[in-house]
């Protein structure tokens, strides 16, 4: 299967030097970061911020990456209230269950180590530290390793989820 249809496209930067235009590396840019989606939240319920013209048939679009992590939120405070999510392997058996053949086991030992926890260990989200190390972790470990959206992307997507607050 090649990349394309992983949802896996590239892109060069180039970078001048004395020598003339050199291409300095090679970046992924995966699904989530395209659909400003930094969870990969497939497709299921209307959400605020939802792009107009969706072209991912099977995952959200969102206008900002804000409200992708407004929805990632909204999903792990849902996890918490209405199934008793309290450990990180609680949250990723629900948000990558193996039922769905995911790699459960080792996305929820990649979170709590990205966390510095063990994947047993209490977490309460509504702490607002541990759930932006949370979706940090989430958002690497759906990204190949990366993260591009910036903290305050984080932590308006948290404060949108807890207020109702539209991002500016």
């Amino acid at each position: 299967m090649g990349l394309a249809a992983l949802g896996i496209s590239y892109f060069f930067r180039r970078e001048i030097t004395d020598t003339g235009a050199d291409i300095v590396g090679r970046v992924i840019q995966t699904r989530g970061f395209r659909n400003n989606n930094p969870g990969n939240i497939r497709k299921g319920q209307s959400w605020q911020g939802e792009r107009v013209a969706q072209t991912d048939a099977a995952f959200e679009e969102f206008e900002a990456p804000a409200y992708g992590y407004r929805a990632m939120c909204r999903i792990l405070d849902g996890y918490r209230s209405r199934y008793g999510a309290r450990t990180v392997l609680d949250y990723i058996n629900r948000w990558a269950p193996p039922s769905d053949n995911n790699p459960t086991s080792e996305y929820a030992a990649y979170v709590a180590n990205h966390m510095d926890i063990d994947p047993r260990a209490y977490v309460d989200t509504r702490d607002p530290d541990l759930m932006i190390a949370m979706m940090d972790a989430i958002t690497r470990f759906e990204n190949n390793g990366a993260n591009i959206f910036s903290s305050e992307d984080m932590r308006a997507g948290l404060d949108m989820s807890r207020t109702g607050v539209t991002y500016a």
